[in-house]
C-alpha cells in the first residue's frame, strides 16, 4: 500500500515495509509557492526584469529537483537484527572455545591473564571489523559507529559490540542506511 507523508514542505511517497516506512527514492517535492510569489511580487514592481525572474524561478525549481534525490529508509530491519545477534553468539562462542583450549594447554595460567588475553582477541576483532568499515565506507551514514568507536567499543563490551557493529554493515551494505545529509 503506498502513502504520502509530508514533512515540513516535502511531500514523500513511501510504502509500509518490513515494519517500517520506506521512502521512494524519487521524491516529489511540492513546490515553495511563497518564493515564487515573491519572485513575482518583485517581476510585478519591475524590481526584476522578466529574464532575472525565469533564472530565479529556474534556481528555485533546480533547487526543488536536487532534493529530489535524497533517499529515506526508516524503521528496524529484523532479519539484520537476528542474523547480527547469530553473529555475534558465533563470535562469543569462540571466544570461549578459545579460552578453554588455552586454559587446557596451559595448565597454570591465571583467570588475570585469560581475562587479558580476552581483551587481547576482542582488540584483535576491533581492529578488523575497523577495516571493513573503512572499507564499507561506513562514516558517510547517519548513526553509524565511526572506526574508532568500533575498536573501542569491542575492546570494552566485545560481543555486544560485535553485535551492534554487524547490524550496522549489515545495514550499509543492504542499503538500508541512511546517508549523512550536508548541511
Amino acid at each position: 500500500m503506498s502513502y504520502t507523508i509530508t514533512i515540513n514542505r516535502f511531500q514523500l511517497p513511501a510504502t509500509f515495509h518490513q515494519g517500517g516506512f520506506c521512502f521512494n527514492t524519487k521524491t516529489e517535492v511540492a513546490m515553495d509557492l511563497e518564493e515564487l510569489e515573491k519572485l513575482h511580487e518583485l517581476k510585478e514592481k519591475g524590481i526584476l526584469s522578466a529574464e532575472e525572474f525565469e533564472q530565479k524561478k529556474a534556481d528555485l525549481l533546480n533547487e526543488n529537483k536536487a532534493a529530489q534525490t535524497t533517499t529515506f529508509k526508516k524503521g528496524i530491519n529484523w532479519k539484520n537484527v537476528g542474523l547480527s545477534f547469530s553473529f555475534s553468539l558465533l563470535y562469543f562462542i569462540i571466544l570461549i572455545v578459545i579460552g578453554i583450549i588455552i586454559a587446557y594447554i596451559a595448565d597454570n595460567i591465571t583467570d588475570k591473564e585469560l581475562e587479558l588475553i580476552g581483551k587481547f582477541l576482542n582488540l584483535i576483532s576491533g581492529i578488523i571489523l575497523a577495516f571493513i568499515a573503512k572499507k564499507l565506507n561506513t562514516s558517510q551514514y547517519e548513526k553509524c559507529a565511526p572506526i574508532w568507536g568500533i575498536i573501542v567499543g569491542m575492546l570494552l563490551v566485545g560481543p555486544l559490540g560485535f553485535w551492534i557493529v554487524t547490524y550496522q554493515f549489515l545495514q550499509v551494505k543492504q542499503g538500508h542506511a541512511v546517508l549523512k545529509t550536508k548541511q
